[in-house]
């Protein structure tokens, strides 16, 4: 039987650490079922890889374990994100920095997952349709980047040591977002990535994660203007498709957006606005043939001058409750 997250979060936070505590039992049973090569969950896997990092036995560590390769990975990404060459200081923990030598060696593991991580983003035929979408995504990021003028000269791309420094930025930030994406929806049912408005359900899918994750995430580690505007910790990652149901649900049963066409949604959340936009999208369901769908295409703060402009002089904003109110078209000149 699989852990629950909230279960590992439990023992690994019990106060009982001996050999017949929760923790250590858990930690004894994810390791055999991993010498077993049994699957595990992505919250298993991390709950053992985590514990490896920190348990002396038999010498065997994270890198001893093949399933431990993303949390190796996002361990190291993060650490270097700003400094991917390991040239500057970086903190080994809150106290000390990392020795020179395990820099380098840190530095050319991730240097290994850049190179791996490269040909899968390159190819468009994935049969998973979330690498495909994420590859696709990576690869538009990437011919921004040749476009700018620093590395475009008479239309034909100058390569250079700071080109494919930032190409690698761009490459192993689409793989930080597919971690994140298959840690995140593998604790999703169905049920949880369905909203429903004014009678119609609305399906948060892999396209509408990974789209949103990369256009509207981590600004920060952009390589490429892209005039997006970016989501503040009010939705992250980790909560954005729950928090997204309750808010459907909130407006849904508020009654407040009835008659409303469902395509585009503006809401106000906490003092901010924000913009749902959702499409027809046609899907192939098993013993149904092609089925048409309302697929959540993306979401993100409004921040645009003229589309606040808009909103002003054309919706009529609807307070739900003290954090949360929503926007309705005026209705038109002569009708009310």
């Amino acid at each position: 039987m699989a852990y629950t997250r909230h279960q590992l979060d439990e023992a690994w936070g019990h106060e009982d650490k001996s050999e017949n505590g929760p923790s250590r039992k858990i930690f004894l049973e994810l390791l055999a079922r991993a010498k077993k090569n049994e699957k595990l969950t992505f919250a298993e896997a991390e709950y053992l890889c985590n514990a490896l990092r920190f348990t002396k036995l038999d010498d065997e560590g994270p890198g001893d374990f093949k399933i431990c390769d993303d949390y190796i990975f996002r361990n190291l990404y993060l650490r270097y994100v700003f400094d991917l060459n390991g040239v500057t200081p970086i903190k080994k923990n809150k106290t000390e920095f990392t020795p020179v030598a395990e820099k380098r060696i840190e530095v050319q593991k991730l240097d290994e997952f850049f190179q791996d991580w490269e040909k899968v983003v390159e190819r468009s035929n994935h049969p998973n349709q979330a690498l495909n979408y994420l590859s696709k995504e990576t690869r538009s990021e990437i011919k921004e980047l040749e476009k700018l003028p620093e590395f475009n000269q008479y239309g034909f791309l100058r390569r250079c040591n700071h080109f494919d420094y930032r190409k690698k930025k761009i490459v192993l930030h689409s793989k930080f977002i597919y971690i994140k994406y298959q840690e995140v929806m593998s604790e999703l049912s169905e049920a949880d990535q369905t909203y429903e408005l004014n009678g119609e359900q609305i399906e948060f899918t892999e396209y509408s994660f990974i789209h949103i994750l990369f256009r509207h995430y981590a600004e920060i580690v952009k390589q490429t203007p892209n005039n997006k505007s970016y989501h503040i910790p009010d939705f992250s990652p980790d909560e954005i498709v729950g928090r997204l149901k309750e808010i459907f649900k909130r407006i849904d049963e508020s009654t407040k957006f009835v008659g409303q066409p469902i395509h585009e949604v503006n809401f106000r959340f906490k003092g901010v606005i924000y913009r749902i936009w959702i499409n027809d999208r046609i899907k192939s369901v098993k013993g149904k043939g092609n089925v048409v769908f309302n697929r959540l295409e993306t979401f993100f703060p409004l921040a645009e001058k003229t589309e606040l402009e808009d909103l002003k002089n054309n919706f009529i904003e609807l307070e739900i409750d003290p954090e949360l109110s929503v926007f309705t078209t005026k209705p038109a000149a002569g009708n009310g």
